[in-house]
């Protein structure tokens, strides 16, 4: 294992490993980079969340309304009708697996009284926490220029979120959630497909590509990999298994670094530079060919990422380099993991207008005879809220 200290800004593909109990450092690449964070914006509206639950503000119980505001958000979403209400423990629950962008500003104004107070507090917490790099505008990371954070500032995020709350430990593993009949699975591949894999979030918009925060923990040690702007999911989920394997390869406590040891999350070295975010939409939705060290993630040469094939050092651009990791084949998901109840309402379903036929009570989801060839004449209809 060689490692090579050259702190640089990174032109793309942002990578940083570290041990999340005592913040060593295994490997960063870019780190300071500006980067939008797409879905990953919802760590911090979980933490949010549980900072107003530790403050008795709201509990696990108290329910979330659907607003308009909500309900307009664009998908990834549940599309619950306005009105429908759920409580924060389930609504997390969703977050977490599903993603959902209208439960995100749902719990924002459930927490923080109305929206733009929950933002505030997202971005004071931030600043707490000293994430100095990270900009929030909304609570879900659907693109927006001004919303910005860096494989950094998210290893410290999750480090405080991991120490903070380690009680909420459940929301980050679930494989899947069941709501109603429908089943919905966790996007973070790794969670059932790699050893130890106990988190966290992933993201994903054009302008940012594909985005995680995975953990993993075997033997008592706890890693955690910020891996951003993967070209495809596959790719990423695949490097940022290599890049953990690699971190328990190498184990903790010994640094070809001398006394001072490996730095830390808090001790890494900063560059002169940082430079703007990276627009990878010509590359991820685009699909123009991406230069080559978009794929490297600071390991090796992109080809040799590309193919899972051999292993070469590619120092330039890197603070610390786990040059031995390659990208993982993630393989078949462990078979007979039954999802977490998301809550006992199953999700909106068609149901018949008014108007509709009656005459055969079986046509439940028969289209009106007088209803045009372009409309379904079809509506939704909430059930009963589950939590009052």
């Amino acid at each position: 294992m060689s490692l090579v200290l050259a702190p640089t800004a990174g032109r793309a593909g942002p990578a940083l490993v570290f041990d999340t109990g005592t913040g060593e450092v295994l490997h960063a690449y870019g780190a300071y980079t500006p980067w939008h964070p797409a879905s990953l914006t919802k760590i911090m509206t979980a933490y949010v969340t549980f900072e107003a639950i530790r403050n008795g503000s709201v509990t696990m119980k108290t329910p979330v309304r659907i607003s308009e505001l909500a309900l307009s958000q664009p998908p990834s979403k549940m599309g619950f009708p306005v009105g429908t209400e759920i409580s924060i423990e389930y609504a997390l629950r969703i977050l977490m697996v599903k993603s959902a962008n209208d439960i995100a500003v749902a719990l924002a104004e459930t927490v923080g009284g109305n929206y733009d107070v929950f933002i505030a507090k997202m971005n004071s917490t931030a600043r707490r926490l000293g994430m100095w790099d990270t900009q929030y505008v909304n609570p879900h990371g659907l693109h927006d220029d001004r919303q910005v954070t860096s494989a950094h500032d998210l290893a410290l995020l999750t480090r405080a979120i991991i120490r903070d709350y380690p009680q909420y430990q459940a929301f980050f593993e679930i494989s899947s959630i069941q709501v109603g009949q429908k089943v919905l699975r966790n996007h973070n591949k790794l969670i059932g497909r790699f050893r130890g894999a106990d988190g966290m979030k992933t993201g994903y918009v054009c302008a940012s590509g594909f985005n995680i925060v995975a953990t993993a923990t075997r033997g008592g040690r706890r890693l955690a990999a910020v891996v951003l702007g993967g070209l495809r999911s596959s790719l990423r989920d695949e490097v940022t298994a290599g890049l953990l394997e690699a971190g328990f390869e190498a184990g903790g406590g010994f640094s070809l670094f001398g006394k001072a040891g490996r730095p830390t999350i808090d001790s890494l070295p900063r560059p002169a530079s940082i430079g703007a975010p990276v627009d990878m939409r010509p590359y991820v939705c685009q699909k123009k060919k991406a230069p080559a060290e978009y794929l490297s993630f600071g390991t090796e040469p992109a080809a040799t990422v590309e193919a899972n094939s051999s292993r070469s050092l590619n120092p330039a651009g890197t603070a610390l380099a786990l040059t031995a990791a390659s990208a993982v084949d993630l393989g078949p998901m462990t078979p007979g993991t039954k999802p977490v109840i998301a809550f006992d309402v199953p999700l909106p379903r068609p149901r018949p207008v008014n108007n509709a036929p009656k005459a055969n009570p079986f046509k439940l989801f028969a289209k009106p005879s007088n209803s045009s060839a372009g409309s379904s004449g079809l509506t939704v209809l909430p059930r009963s809220n589950p939590m009052r």
